[in-house]
């Protein structure tokens, strides 16, 4: 059988399954936020269009203009700062030049030649043409000025910027010429005084020079130093070729010693022997091989004409022979002959060591030397360098006076602007609207982190971590017609009132129902859903709504069902099956007024659909239902009754503790959450005392669902629909 909700589902929840108060938010939330509340993505854009547009018609039209100077490639300026020149095709002295156009100097020029300090409007208070007059101008119209390089050209843009747009450009001209007029100024003024201090400054220099000189000669002197640059490459050139010998005498001794040791064990062979380098590249031993292979080789000549009996023959083995005993001698000799060479090479390598030692210490004494004669020569060739540098400076300055093109010229006049440039209304309007989208997609992502009511499925399955058995979906409540007393004339008059949800009411709702009913069944052994217990975590969440179309959908296969009204505070399932007014019911059969059999009455004309109404109202439900004697009897005539499923329309469980008591004898317990309207914590707070009575939850039915929420089962409504078609009658009525 298959099984629908894990065992650990409801630990799952409790104990970390998700965390109250913590919502984990997931794109489909998310996207039913913005269809829930798409006004806002609507009206918030309009209604920043709608202000920025109001701001842009506010702000004051701003003109500019612009006159360009071009700065002339051929000159070199000097900076009387760092008596230096400034390289025109540095970008940041490009760029201080260009601010120097419109500075505080160049500004007042301006002011001057257009005898704007004359002006009584901007001026003030002040007397015309006085310094107070000049300063107030002069403060007015620096916010308006500004200059700057066009990159990766020699052009300077100077532009001027202000409500008026004759104004501007006159503006822009007068600074441009006046920058013209200060730049002259200046550089004949500098011109003269850095004439004056480089005189100065080579004087001075020229003194220093012949001070260093001195000082140099002098220690060449005392310490024999005329050539030490020769000496110390020499001596290192010298050393070099020592230290090679030296490591080349080192790994010789290595070789021989390892050589000799293996020669003094004596288990080493002729070929071995010969086979150690020292032994085989002795003179006789190479001067004995190359007989023994020359001889050898007249033997071969000698096989093929004669044979070993001719004189010839026998005289060639002797000889053979002798030059193998000659090369035995030797190498029983060898231990003898590698001890001397190795001797021999000892004695070379402890001379080489000594010589070796003295190069360094000369190559010590000779760095000592140069220390001092470097620091005395790079002295002077700085002196020499700068002294050359003042002169060639001294040149230029007397050049330069002599020269009469400025360093900045008139490239292109301002005209007169026929736009304003500010406000820039589409930038305005643009960023209003983006800014009113942005406040709207964040309200509405407010409102879906802090929603804490149950939207979709996938809200209930992350929350709860329980199957959802079946999904109802919403339906208008419908006004009609009813009688209700009489009118002045004694007629019965008619009032609007509101009809409740009954089954069966849409043919979606029927198929819902359906599904619910096989799941339902799907859940376990027939005995253990027999029994099933319909609640809520609050009022209002269409339990008995639920419960009369389960307990219909059963009746309509024609399983005997019985429905009981459980609900003993307020009973609801009489607005579904109307009935008089004094019917007896579970009260009655708990208190042993009535049996249960005729306290059953039948639903509806099928045969198969019985309920139990909730009987006489008591004052004290609770302890009816906390009666186990009570609650005992009444369910084992349940249990011999031919009913095969009981249905429970019970009571909320946070309200009152009555389904608690009523939950632990059923086997299967079903909960109704309402979309759009039950909270999570309030559910969760049911769940955890479901399991405080040890009462497992097999699953959910979510109620008032909407079609158009974004889920899966939003096809559902619109495929049964097209199926059994939008007129089609319902199977069953309601009562």
């Amino acid at each position: 059988m298959m099984q629908l909700d894990s065992p650990n589902s409801n630990e799952e929840l409790l104990n970390g399954g998700s965390e109250e108060g913590t919502p984990r938010v997931n794109l489909k939330q998310i996207a039913a936020g913005f269809l829930r509340h798409w006004w806002l993505v609507l009206v918030l854009p309009l209604l920043g269009l709608g202000l920025g547009w109001s701001l842009s018609r506010k702000l004051p039209r701003q003109y500019a203009a612009s006159a360009v100077l071009q700065i002339d490639p051929g000159k070199n300026i000097l900076s009387m700062e760092v008596v230096d020149e400034i390289n025109m095709k540095d970008e940041a002295e490009v760029n201080n030049l260009a601010q120097r156009s419109t500075s505080r100097p160049v500004l007042l020029r301006a002011i001057r030649t257009q005898r704007y300090h004359f002006n009584t409007e901007w001026i003030g208070q002040a007397s015309p043409g006085s310094e107070e007059a000049e300063a107030a101008v002069l403060n007015r119209l620096q916010p308006m000025v500004a200059s700057a390089v066009r990159k990766g050209t020699k052009f300077v843009d100077v532009k001027a910027s202000g409500e008026q747009s004759a104004f501007v450009a006159e503006l822009a001209n007068a600074v441009a010429q006046a920058a013209i007029e200060e730049m002259e100024a200046d550089r004949g003024e500098s011109n003269e005084e850095a004439a004056e201090l480089l005189v100065r400054e080579a004087e001075r220099l020229r003194t220093r020079l012949k001070e260093s000189e001195l000082s140099l000669q002098a220690y060449k002197a005392e310490n024999d130093a005329i050539s030490l640059d020769e000496k110390k490459d020499l001596v290192l050139t010298t050393l070099k070729s020592i230290g090679e010998q030296y490591l080349q005498a080192s790994a010789r001794r290595l070789q021989l010693e390892t050589e000799l040791e293996a020669c003094k064990k004596g288990d080493l062979s002729e070929v071995e022997l010969l086979s150690l380098p020292t032994v085989a590249n002795h003179p006789k031993v190479a001067a004995t091989m190359a007989d023994i292979s020359r001889l050898n080789g007249e033997m071969d000549v000698m096989r093929e004409r004669y044979k070993s009996k001719h004189p010839k023959y026998v005289a060639l083995e002797r000889q053979i022979q002798s030059a193998d005993d000659r090369l035995k001698t030797f190498l029983t000799e060898v231990v003898a002959l590698l001890e001397s060479t190795l001797q021999g090479v000892r004695s070379l390598e402890l001379k080489l060591a000594s010589q070796l030692k003295e190069r360094e210490n000369e190559a010590l004494e000779l760095e000592k030397l140069a220390v001092n004669y470097n620091s005395l020569r790079r002295e002077m060739e700085t002196d020499s360098a700068v002294f050359q540098s003042v002169l060639a400076r001294l040149k230029e300055v007397d050049v330069m006076q002599s020269q009469d093109r400025p360093v900045l010229r008139f490239y292109q006049s301002a005209e007169a602007p026929k736009a304003p440039f500010s406000p820039n209304i589409p930038l305005i309007l643009g960023g209003s609207a983006v800014g009113g989208l942005a406040l709207a997609v964040a309200l509405v992502m407010g409102l879906v982190m802090i929603d804490s009511k149950i939207r979709t499925v996938a809200d209930a399955e992350q929350h709860f971590q329980l199957p959802i058995l079946g999904v109802v979906g919403d339906e208008e409540d419908a006004a009609v017609s009813a009688p209700s007393g009489s009118s002045e004339g004694g007629e019965p008059k008619e009032a609007k009132v509101k009809r409740r949800r009954s089954y069966y009411y849409r043919q979606g709702n029927q198929e819902s129902f359906r599904t619910l009913r096989n799941m339902v069944s799907l859940l376990g052994r027939k005995d253990a859903t027999r029994f099933i217990l319909i609640t809520s975590a609050i009022p209002e969440e269409g339990k008995t709504f639920c419960s009369a179309n389960l307990a219909g959908s059963y009746a309509a296969q024609g399983t005997p069902t019985l429905i009981v009204d459980a609900d003993l505070r307020r009973p609801a399932l009489a607005r579904h099956y109307p009935s008089d007014k004094d019917t007896v019911g579970l009260t009655d059969v708990l208190l042993g007024h009535v049996e249960l059999a005729a306290a059953v009455r039948p639903a509806d004309s099928s045969g198969c659909l019985y309920v139990l109404s909730s009987g006489s109202r008591v004052p004290n439900p609770g302890e009816l239902l906390g009666n186990e004697n009570h609650l005992s009897r009444f369910f084992k005539a349940l249990q011999e009754t031919g009913f095969e499923r009981v249905v429970f329309d019970s009571a909320p469980i946070l309200p009152v503790s009555d389904t608690l008591l009523l939950s632990r004898l059923v086997g299967t317990v079903l909960m109704v959450a309402a979309c759009n309207k039950t909270p999570i914590a309030a559910t969760q707070s049911a769940l955890k005392r479901l399991k405080a009575v040890d009462v497992k939850v097999s699953g959910f039915i979510l109620n008032r669902f909407r079609a158009h929420s974004i889920s899966g089962y939003y096809y559902s409504s619109y495929y049964y629909r097209g199926y059994y078609g939008e007129t089609q009658k319902p199977v069953l009525e309601s009562a």
